[in-house]
């Protein structure tokens, strides 16, 4: 959420986006999806941009015995054109990572929060706790923050990611992705995982954090959600039987589901704005929608890559990272 943001953690326990102002958007004619980096024994888990030109991937490496050993970061700063690899000697996988300028980054690991003020060549942990699993990051402006995760972890900062603190949900759900639409708005979803059947949790807080509401979704693990505006929301799930979209138009007062084809197996998925947004999953999946939701079309990826995170730029730009099974490879796909 996104595979959910949940699974590739579970992974990585096994070891052991706050958007930027846009820039003027220059119209491509039929922009398309293209590997930009390819990588023998890696699975890409999170990424994050500042730009269409600035950005992070994150992953762990594959030893000849299939497992997962050790993490990699790469950055660039031309557009994916070349990846320098930033040296993690000590520091945990991220599983999200949200760019506040462009030099201030902030990423999520196991038990810990790591900040980089150089865009990414070099990274500090800001909090760690060993009680706590960070999964996901979203900030509404250069100060306020917040990271959700594993049993209703909720962590709160004002200064911009220099501390943190908790902030208890209130509920013993698993909370994969969080999206802020201002300092005071946010939305978390997972799913509860307190009897035998797995049911999908939405979180609402209107006050920074401080109380949440959870809003009812029935048999629905949500997997992963983007809110484009103020009012307009998307939670991509998973029923029992199929695919499920969620979609809000009035700040999560009501909801409507809608259950296509398309929507079976999204793990991950950003909207530019209300009406056109993306998703991706499994098997080298990307779908694509321009009428708020409605109708979603299949799109070329070139790959059979498994894909754990998008993050659309704008229109014209995107990028999108995962794991090839068949070539063993971790791929970062570039939409221009």
């Amino acid at each position: 959420m996104r595979f959910t943001k949940l699974l590739p953690l579970l992974l990585l326990l096994a070891l052991g986006s706050c958007k930027s102002d846009p820039k003027p958007e220059i119209e491509v004619p039929n922009p398309v999806w293209s590997i930009v980096h390819s990588q023998d024994s890696i699975v890409w888990f999170s990424l994050g941009f500042y730009d269409a030109e600035n950005g992070i991937v994150s992953g762990a490496r594959l030893d000849h015995e299939g497992y997962l050993r050790g993490n990699i970061l790469m950055k660039t700063g031309n557009s994916g054109q070349s990846w320098e690899e930033v040296p993690t000697t000590g520091m945990p996988v991220f599983t999200d990572i949200v760019f506040i300028d462009k030099n201030i980054a902030l990423a999520t690991a196991q038990s810990s929060i790591y900040r980089t003020v150089n865009g990414g060549a070099d990274w500090a942990p800001v909090y760690v706790n060993s009680t706590v699993s960070p999964e996901a990051i979203a900030f509404a402006d250069q100060n306020n923050g917040l990271v959700t995760g594993l049993f209703g972890l909720v962590l709160k900062t004002t200064d911009g990611g220099l501390s943190w603190n908790l902030q208890p949900s209130g509920y013993h759900c698993q909370l994969g992705d969080v999206e802020m639409t201002d300092s005071n708005t946010a939305y978390a979803a997972g799913y509860w995982n307190q009897t035998d059947h797995l049911y999908g949790a939405i979180l609402i807080t209107r006050d920074g954090g401080t109380h949440w509401d959870s809003i009812p979704t029935g048999q629905v693990m949500c997997n992963t959600l983007s809110f484009p505006s103020k009012n307009t929301g998307y939670v991509f799930g998973t029923s029992l039987s199929a695919g499920v979209l969620l979609k809000t138009t009035d700040a999560g007062q009501t909801w409507e589901t809608m259950i296509q084809p398309a929507f079976n197996g999204v793990i991950s998925t950003s909207f530019v704005d209300s009406p056109n947004g993306y998703a991706v999953g499994q098997n080298g999946q990307i779908i694509h929608t321009n009428d708020y939701g409605q109708n979603w079309e299949n799109m070329e990826s070139n790959t059979t890559a498994s894909f754990h995170r998008i993050q659309m730029i704008d229109k014209n730009n995107g990028y999108a990272a995962g794991f090839d099974e068949v070539a063993k490879k971790g791929v970062v796909l570039r939409y221009r």
